[in-house]
């Protein structure tokens, strides 16, 4: 693993473990040894049923205070915009409680394990390609995103959530007042005098609560985000590896030997159990997070006049992040799969090197039994896998375009 990326691990770490804000524990933990990264399942069924309760009963909240909007006689554009916020915060509550489904029943173990037997190959295959090892080590924008990421969730919640609730943006203001109009006579019972302080009082663990839950679901997205970021850079690392041990191979005269094809096979192995998970995972990403994208542009379209700046700051960046995201998916999944294709054209092309007509033929079997190994993209019914890069960001486009369609009409 990079040396910045195990900088940023160990970041998350102490911040996203800090008390009071995260009084509990994730249920994967990211350890590092050096630069090697090591995810494990926590060992307390509390840290996975504590964020599901979290996630169901929020859901639940934002459902009647979205309802509360939504009914309301007189919705003007500002009150839309709000229905729209609280939607999408829905929507996040969701995914959140899915992820903790499938963690509880054991889905991403699978992957847990070739992450952490990646990395160990990563790091002995390293050893033998120096040159490569370093080049692969070297900090790149996608770390540096990670990095900005991580600062993100702890930096932006508090004062944007501040400055929600001041506005009366809250879903527990909005409940609040939902109460107050169908419940007159409770302020009857409140001594005279006291209302400032109660409002002080009620403000004060308003603010501290949601802002508890905020930063907890931005923790989890992170966490998500710092596994699937490192899992790709993993097989993207393999891939890169095994190209320059075949290289090196090739320039020490060890062509004939049989050793570069056993790497070829554990890299196949590694990456072959992940690939339908990636497909299955490509797809959720870039469905969900495409949805958002459609949510971000509707916003700075149609709403750009009527919202608070610093909101259509905040939806310019969902833009710009969402459709990065998208992008990386297609590109990294791309760049294996050519990188695997030329790998194997290499070992095509080093048989007529070998001189022993023996050996060349036991290789020759070898190399046909060798299948390419690839990360699949699945969006619908259309694999990407089986187009190249221009017919990949045609349909990337067309996605857009699609969405755009949607947004305006």
């Amino acid at each position: 693993m990079k040396p910045y990326q195990t900088e940023t691990v160990r970041l998350f770490n102490r911040l996203y473990n800090a008390k009071p804000f995260f009084w509990y524990g994730l249920p994967m933990r990211l350890i590092t040894n050096g630069n090697n990264l090591h995810i494990e399942k926590s060992g307390k069924l509390s840290h996975t049923i504590i964020p599901l309760f979290l996630s169901f009963g929020g859901m639940i909240h934002m459902g009647f205070a979205t309802f509360v909007r939504m009914t309301s006689p007189v919705i003007t554009s500002i009150g839309r915009f709000i229905i729209m916020a609280y939607r999408w915060i829905i929507l996040m509550q969701a995914i959140y409680f899915f992820l903790f489904v499938v963690d509880l029943l054991g889905y991403n173990d699978i992957m847990i394990q070739i992450c952490n037997l990646s990395d160990q190959y990563i790091e002995q295959l390293g050893k033998v390609v120096p040159a490569q090892r370093k080049i692969i080590r070297r900090p790149d924008l996608l770390n540096y995103t990670l990095r900005l990421f991580v600062w993100s969730g702890v930096i932006l919640p508090p004062p944007m959530l501040l400055m929600a609730i001041l506005l009366g943006f809250g879903p527990n203001q909005t409940l609040v007042s939902f109460i107050a109009s169908k419940f007159p006579w409770i302020h009857i019972w409140l001594p005279a005098g006291s209302t400032p302080l109660l409002k002080l009082v009620g403000f004060l663990i308003s603010y501290f609560l949601q802002l508890i839950f905020a930063m907890d679901l931005f923790r989890c997205f992170i966490l998500l985000g710092i596994v699937a970021i490192m899992a790709i850079q993993f097989f993207k690392n393999l891939i890169d590896l095994g190209d320059a041990y075949f290289d090196r191979m090739l320039s020490l005269g060890k062509q004939s030997e049989m050793q570069h094809f056993k790497v070829y096979n554990h890299l196949a192995i590694l990456n072959g159990l992940a690939a339908e998970i990636n497909k299955l995972g490509s797809l959720i990403g870039i469905m969900s997070v495409g949805t958002i994208l459609v949510g971000f542009v509707y916003v700075v379209i149609r709403m750009h006049s009527i919202i608070p700046t610093a909101f259509l700051l905040v939806c310019v960046l969902g833009v710009f992040i969402t459709g990065y995201i998208q992008l990386l998916i297609c590109n990294y999944s791309e760049y294996i799969n050519y990188k695997c294709k030329k790998l194997l054209q290499k070992y095509k092309a080093g048989l007529a090197i070998v001189g022993n007509v023996k050996k060349r033929r036991e290789m020759v079997r070898c190399v046909k039994s060798l299948q390419p190994f690839a990360l699949a993209v699945g969006i619908g019914e259309i694999t990407l896998f089986f187009l190249d890069r221009e017919k990949k960001v045609f349909v990337f486009k067309s996605m857009l375009d699609y969405s755009m369609d949607i947004v305006l009409t």
